[in-house]
């Protein structure tokens, strides 16, 4: 959480909070300036300063009403309760399904094998068929 202070103010809240070890100092150095930013260091309950949390957050704005691209509130509050979840979920719900059916589930391949690799694995392939007489054999086109 980043919180803008004037000279006041910042003078008070170093009186009262400790510093963090291995955090750089709340200010400058520059008593000369008007503001300074300062970054809280409180947890959350994952231990994360809030300032990490941010960086893996991401803002959801609702739509006034249920189109093919957005959703309002009621209908996620709706999702979680069906689903016995928190809103939070049912996101991370859709856009799984979304990853599952958009985003290929491998690597590109290095394209068609080359007349020699073919040669190759047909070679290896011999060995494990099958010898003798076909006794039938059918198409399927």
């Amino acid at each position: 959480m980043l919180r803008l202070l004037d000279r006041k103010s910042r003078a008070r809240h170093h009186r009262h909070r400790p510093g963090v070890p291995g955090e750089p100092p709340l200010h400058s150095g520059n008593e000369d300036e008007a503001t300074h930013v300062a970054q809280e260091h409180i947890l959350n309950r994952h231990g994360e300063t809030l300032a990490s949390a941010a960086e893996d957050s991401m803002l959801l704005k609702f739509r006034a009403k249920d189109t093919r691209l957005g959703v309002t509130r009621d209908t996620v509050r709706a999702l979680a309760a069906e689903l016995d979840t928190t809103e939070t979920g049912v996101v991370h719900m859709a856009l799984l399904k979304l990853d599952e059916e958009l985003l290929p589930a491998y690597e590109p391949d290095a394209g068609p094998l080359t007349a020699r690799e073919l040669a190759s694995v047909r070679r290896v392939a011999r060995k494990s068929l099958p010898k003798g007489k076909v006794l039938a054999s059918k198409r399927l086109f």
